[in-house]
């Protein structure tokens, strides 16, 4: 580190509390422990960073006392005089003045430290950062590899959702025509088994026909688009363990950065979770009465629904009752129509269809974007930290470097 940050020409060894190594009111004494105290600081110096002759003579080593005989501060500011002699303290102001002059004087060494505490930075962390771009770049790729795959999965899905699409609309112009036709052949006298088989309580046997049909066709691709999110996830949890080990590899500055990390990646893989969780089909469909639920409900108020009482009929005008049942069924015909032109509306209509059945598509959609923006964030801040590098290479190769004001926020 003396050699790469340049600091052996501007360093002063000093062995302090020399007083208890040597007699230092003896000056024989004193130079004899201090020539090998000295020996001893230069061999070990050449073990670490192995000398040349040039450097080991340049060396500057000192001893002193600072404190001599543990007499205190106080004591030698009285007896100044004798302190000069016994602390040595001389050389070392005057091994001081040496070395400023020797370097350029006091401003250059200002100069020459701040660099050598850029360059210890740029020692310890460039290895790291180098590391860092390399693991990030990895990452990007692979998590870049995994939205393409993905989103390729469920285009595939694409042709089965329209032949899931193709059989619904074959269903429902066969199932409501064939209601359209049964309710115009219905009597008085039959519309009763009619309504109690296919229609039901507030229309709740066309209601679990329809959605029973809509289930048929898309669970088996409901369990795929489930499959997909469930890799997806697998996926991006792997990053998320990489994440967050980059604290511990010491890039901390990446783990604070905002960027793509544990956190940003664990919410956006959780709200695909919540929402894989709730698979099946809401239609949302509305069977209200009809005409025909209607006309059931009047005609319960005067006569059991089940066993109509043909008789009590008698006293109605049977031209007027005809009328009326005629209308009726009418009514629930137009119904019929209405409703299955709604539904072939929402078959026919590819976004609102998905939207319907497979609301997680677009989940994963929005989860795909917001992964794509923050990788796209990542890599900005990658070539930032790629620049520093450079940087700093180019710093301690002595070459020139620009220097670019950040921009105002």
């Amino acid at each position: 580190m003396f050699r790469t940050l340049n600091l052996l020409s501007r360093t002063i060894f000093v062995i302090s509390r020399f007083d208890e190594e040597a007699d230092i009111e003896d000056e024989k004494d004193y130079n004899k422990r201090f020539e090998i105290k000295k020996e001893n600081v230069q061999n070990r110096l050449n073990e670490l960073i192995s000398l040349s002759e040039e450097e080991k003579e340049g060396l500057t080593i000192v001893a002193v006392a600072a404190n001599p005989f543990d007499l205190g501060f106080k004591h030698w500011q009285k007896h100044k005089e004798e302190f000069q002699k016994l602390s040595h303290i001389k050389a070392l102001q005057d091994a001081t003045q040496q070395k400023i002059k020797e370097n350029g004087g006091e401003l250059t060494i200002i100069e020459e430290a701040k660099k050598s505490i850029i360059q210890d930075v740029i020692y310890k962390q460039a290895p790291l950062a180098k590391q860092a771009l390399q693991d990030i770049n990895r990452e990007m790729e692979t998590l870049n590899k995994t939205i393409k795959k993905r989103r390729k999965d469920i285009q595939d899905l694409n042709g089965e959702i329209s032949q899931a699409r193709i059989h619904l609309k074959e269903f429902i112009v066969r199932y409501f025509s064939d209601l359209i036709r049964q309710v115009s052949g219905t009597s008085l006298e039959t519309f009763n088994d009619f309504a109690i088989r296919e229609i039901g309580n507030e229309g709740i046997n066309i209601d679990t026909r329809v959605k029973n049909e809509f289930e048929r066709q898309t669970q088996g691709i409901a369990n795929e688009i489930v499959k997909i999110e469930t890799t997806f996830n697998a996926d991006v949890s792997s990053f998320e363990k990489y994440a967050g080990t980059l604290g511990r590899s010491g890039i901390n500055f990446l783990k604070q950065s905002g960027f793509i990390n544990a956190t940003n990646v664990k919410l956006a893989r959780d709200g695909i979770v919540a929402v894989g969780k709730v698979v099946g089909v809401d239609l949302a469909l509305k069977f209200k009465p009809w005409g025909a639920v209607k006309l059931a409900s009047n005609l319960n108020k005067a006569l059991p629904l089940i066993s109509l009482a043909f008789e009590a009929w008698d006293s109605w005008n049977t031209h007027q009752k005809i009328q009326k049942f005629e209308k009726a069924k009418g009514e629930m015909k137009s119904h019929f129509e209405k409703q299955k032109e709604e539904i072939l509306a929402l078959i026919n209509d590819e976004t609102r269809f998905k939207q319907t059945c497979f609301p997680i598509i677009f989940e994963l959609e929005k989860s795909f974007q917001e992964l794509e923006e923050t990788i796209k964030k990542t890599q900005e801040f990658s070539e930032g930290l790629e620049k520093w590098v450079k940087t700093g290479e180019h710093f301690i190769n002595g070459e020139d470097i620009i220097d670019v004001e950040p921009e105002e926020g």
